[in-house]
């Protein structure tokens, strides 16, 4: 079993995106992602049942820069996913197409694949492609559906 968390609205809290004068995000001088509040209870529920080697992040990421603060702020709360574990998808409307076909590329079948996202589309679309899908509210039931995966 392979499992995946998204970081924005999973792990990490959603924050308010500071805008140019034209109302359009700035995800360049804004240090959008690098300060967000951990959400701790997802993270010690992972820390507790799963071993970090079998644990990856799969989050969209808009620049090198949004890349580089992500990275920061899984440094600091998180630093038990190694590097090699961490995926960056460019769009989140499309991280269903990038999940299929990361699990092709490392030879995973799709079913043995569980995502953690906090974005419906991103459930929705992931669970037409074969792939387990859960919100972060219902996290618990991964311990109980999947607890052979466990540590």
């Amino acid at each position: 079993m392979t499992i995946y968390f998204d970081m924005d609205g999973t792990i990490a809290a959603y924050s308010k995106v500071k805008r140019d004068d034209k109302g359009n995000a700035d995800f360049v001088n804004g240090e959008l992602f690098r300060h967000l509040t951990p959400v701790q209870w997802v993270i010690d529920f992972v820390k507790e049942h799963y071993s970090p080697q079998n644990v990856f992040i799969v989050t969209a990421c808009p620049n090198i820069f949004a890349w580089q603060e992500k990275n920061e702020w899984l440094d600091e709360y998180f630093p038990e996913i190694p590097t090699a574990n961490r995926f960056f998808c460019g769009n989140k409307d499309y991280k269903d197409v990038f999940v299929k076909h990361l699990a092709i590329k490392k030879k995973w079948k799709q079913n043995d694949i569980v995502l953690i996202d906090d974005y419906h589309k991103t459930i929705e679309d992931c669970t037409r492609q074969g792939i387990n899908c859960l919100h972060p509210s219902n996290i618990s039931a991964l311990a109980d559906k999947y607890a052979i995966f466990s540590k």
